[in-house]
């Protein structure tokens, strides 16, 4: 009786299938089975398909291209296939299956348990409750955070009258621009910052608010931001943000800039050498896809951020002496502000 190939049914000769040369006395090393089949694509698919194949001349290992290759591909996956599985019921060996990469699945776990990080670790690390309710508004109380008044010497006062303002990106300083006095501030929660730099008080504090780590509000209400004169509130983000206080105190009286300039600024540019200094209105534009300008000095650091082919003003930013300008992909244009605040002088010592 003629033996024939457990795999594909072929004519076994000397212990070895002619069809597709599976050998009976290799079953310990799978990769010793060798693929006799393109020799044989003639016999076992006919004459039709193995002409296509040989007209387009684009075998490469199992995969066949042309008119022919659909079929050709399946039949040969199939008998591959067919193969692999006796070898492994004869062999005992079974396909290794890959494992997921771990760099991979590290990544994976930390872009998940990040943003859950974050919330948490600013509610145990300041005290403050910034997991609330859903609802239009989440409501963040400073003085809830133990260390934003920590080191406060002066008091702020009771009295004082309604004052309320929209502030767009900028700085804004206390007691010229805005009045002393305790604040609620209003933003979206759409990636705007508010920043509170007091020196002498020893108060500074930024607060972002972003719809990707609290999606369930609109918007975030920052009660009892203490603002005393001589400090300055930044703002910066998409939109603008709604400050009110019902403490306001008086605004000094301050000469406004009677000479008004406007200087293309470049990077590389320092205050007191390359450009006046100062304080002036900066018109960003994006020439990429996030354009920056940083201004580092004597007392001062901050970025200003546009997005891609955004044109954004930033109002009453201070370049005192000796700062540097850094801008990348983006061009700055700076216009003397209506006030110059590095003339102005507060009663108080650092």
């Amino acid at each position: 009786m003629k033996k024939t190939c457990n795999v594909c049914g072929g004519k076994i000769v000397r212990g070895k299938c002619k069809q597709c040369g599976y050998s009976e006395s290799s079953q310990s090393d799978y990769n010793e089975i060798e693929c006799d089949l393109g020799e044989n694509l003639e016999e076992k698919l006919g004459d039709n398909l193995i002409k296509d194949f040989e007209d387009d001349n684009d075998r490469q290992g199992y995969g066949i291209k042309g008119s022919a290759g659909t079929e050709v591909e399946s039949e040969m996956t199939k008998m591959y296939n067919k193969r692999r599985k006796e070898f492994e019921r004869q062999s005992g060996v079974t396909s290794v299956k890959k494992r997921p990469n771990p760099i991979f699945m590290l990544i994976i776990i930390i872009m998940i348990a990040f943003p859950v990080y974050l919330v948490v670790a600013k509610g145990v690390m300041f005290g403050i409750d910034v997991i609330s309710e859903p609802g239009d508004i989440k409501v963040v109380d400073l003085l809830d955070d133990e260390f934003a008044y920590k080191f406060t010497k002066e008091k702020m006062s009771e009295t004082g009258s309604t004052y309320k303002k929209t502030l767009t990106s900028g700085d804004y300083k206390v007691g010229v621009h805005i009045p002393e006095g305790t604040y609620t501030v209003t933003t979206l929660n759409d990636g705007s910052i508010i920043k509170v730099l007091d020196r002498y008080n020893g108060i500074n504090i930024m607060e972002y608010g972003s719809v990707l780590l609290d999606p369930d509000h609109k918007k975030i209400e920052y009660k009892n931001v203490y603002l005393f004169e001589g400090a300055t509130l930044g703002v910066s983000g998409p939109s603008d943000v709604k400050v009110v206080a019902e403490n306001g105190r008086t605004l000094k009286e301050v000469e406004p800039t009677t000479e008004k300039e406007t200087i293309p600024v470049e990077t590389g540019y320092v205050a007191g050498v390359d450009f006046p200094v100062g304080t002036y209105d900066v018109e960003l534009k994006s020439g990429g896809e996030w354009g920056e300008l940083q201004k580092d000095g004597p007392k001062t650091f901050d970025i200003l951020n546009v997005n891609l082919e955004e044109t954004k003003m930033f109002y009453n930013i201070e370049f005192p002496e000796g700062t540097v300008v850094t801008i990348e992909d983006a061009t700055a244009v700076f216009t003397t502000s209506e006030i110059n605040t590095l003339d102005v002088v507060f009663e108080k010592s650092e």
